[in-house]
């Protein structure tokens, strides 16, 4: 078949070619923001708050529990 098409195949030394990517390859990193939509465990309250807790007659934590309540309610 080569003899009687040689211009269908290629030169004499067939070598299999390896195609070679040009793109290195980019790592994979962790995103720097660790939130996976769990509610914060953590509020801090400024001192006005802790003022107007005072005046209601709650304590800073039962305040801050109903600012998280009122936030995540709308």
């Amino acid at each position: 078949m080569r003899q009687r098409f040689p211009d269908y195949f290629e030169k004499d030394d067939p070598e299999p070619q390896v195609a070679v990517s040009q793109r290195t390859p980019h790592n994979v990193v962790a995103p720097a923001n660790r939130n996976n939509g769990a509610k914060p465990r953590k509020i801090q309250l400024t001192a006005t708050q802790v003022s107007v807790a005072k005046r209601l007659g709650l304590t800073p934590e039962q305040y801050a529990k109903q600012l998280i309540k009122e936030s995540y309610n709308g």
